[in-house]
């Protein structure tokens, strides 16, 4: 005969296990059936917070399989996630979702939101700062106006010259190859490479593939003339 139980968990108090129920590891009870999470464990010495018995050499299997019992949704729902998966399943899915929110490229702009969102919001508040293109076809210097993806070139100012590299704000693009030419007079550097997708603005150095152009490369307005191509 089927039977039920309602049971009522007190939340650990360390900063690794929050209300919001970020379960990674196994649970240890004490042999007066105290119940802590792993991190609490070891913050407290392992010793229970309930009655100060040894604890964390014991596994609880009964509360472990509660948590494995536990269905929820993802993190990125209010993006158009519908999916529902075991809590143990969550941190996985998250950081494959394709509904993960996306950052505006701008260093002082704080917006987050789809990919979608995104595009609109970039084309809106900062047209000045973007350039439509075509796919396979060369542009002097970055949005597709079919599939509203963002691109974004990243020129870091070395000692020698510019490091000058592409990316693709959006992680569930799939990978793009591009190419990134700087000419003066009969010279001409190159660079064939494939972008990164990242979902969050990219930090000065993440990227290990990058054209060096040497300072010589500059015109006289001291600007950096480049040609990109990027292939769908």
């Amino acid at each position: 005969m089927p039977f039920r139980i309602s049971t009522f968990l007190k939340t650990c108090r360390t900063p690794e296990s929050r209300l919001s129920f970020r379960y990674t590891n196994p649970d240890s009870m004490c042999e007066n059936g105290h119940i802590a999470c792993s991190p609490c464990c070891t913050k407290l010495g392992n010793k229970c917070p309930s009655c100060s018995w040894p604890i964390g050499y014991n596994r609880c299997l009964a509360i472990e399989k509660v948590i494995e019992s536990i269905k929820v949704s993802c993190e990125y729902k209010p993006y158009g996630c519908g999916e529902t998966f075991s809590y143990r399943q969550k941190n996985t899915h998250e950081e494959k979702c394709i509904y993960a929110p996306c950052v505006c490229p701008i260093s002082d702009c704080s917006f987050r939101g789809s990919t979608k969102q995104r595009s609109l919001h970039f084309s809106s508040k900062h047209w000045s700062s973007a350039r439509r293109f075509q796919y396979n076809c060369p542009f002097s210097v970055s949005v597709e106006e079919d599939d509203g993806l963002l691109f974004v070139l990243i020129n870091q100012i070395q000692l020698i010259g510019s490091t000058v590299t592409l990316v693709c704000l959006d992680p569930s693009s799939s990978t793009r190859r591009y190419d990134l030419m700087s000419k003066k007079g009969g010279s001409s550097l190159r660079l064939e490479s494939f972008m990164e997708c990242v979902k969050e603005r990219p930090e000065a150095g993440f990227s290990e593939d990058f054209l060096l152009v040497p300072y010589c490369f500059y015109c006289t307005s001291e600007k950096l003339m480049l040609e990109i191509c990027i292939w769908k």
